[in-house]
């Protein structure tokens, strides 16, 4: 398990807490960063609707959010907040198993946590090749 990281379900989802820590660890090392605090929660669709709303006021449906506390350049302090409804509609749109999407929306949240945006397609562009590098090492330790 990786230290300083906590797994939430407050919906159940198709990825264990053992599964996570792995991904993050996977990521950790491949990024070199260190973590303070990173709080991973797989929650509802609605649940995830209220609090784009509430907190960024945005009146939308998303697949995660990422809250990074990080101070500068110094280890991880952040929370992922996923929607497993959405994770599943994506896996069925995109031909992946839910898992393998939780998977990419945990690597997406981190990649965020550190830098990587997607809000111009040369940023997006970046984001998405090394998200898909990150998901495909891990494919070949968690199935």
């Amino acid at each position: 398990m990786v230290q300083n990281v906590h797994v939430v379900s407050g919906k159940k989802s198709s990825i264990t807490a053992r599964e996570v820590h792995a991904v993050v660890k996977h990521v950790k090392q491949q990024l070199q960063f260190t973590i303070d605090n990173l709080d991973i929660a797989f929650i509802s669709g609605e649940e995830l609707l209220k609090i784009n709303q509430e907190y960024l006021q945005h009146n939308y449906k998303t697949d995660i959010i990422s809250f990074d506390y990080t101070d500068g350049n110094s280890a991880v302090d952040a929370e992922l907040l996923i929607s497993v409804d959405d994770a599943e509609k994506n896996a069925e749109k995109f031909g992946v198993t839910v898992k393998e999407e939780l998977i990419r929306l945990v690597v997406h949240g981190l990649l965020h946590v550190r830098g990587f945006d997607d809000l111009d397609k040369k940023e997006k562009s970046r984001m998405m090749k090394e998200q898909e590098r990150l998901v495909q090492e891990i494919r070949a330790f968690i199935k």
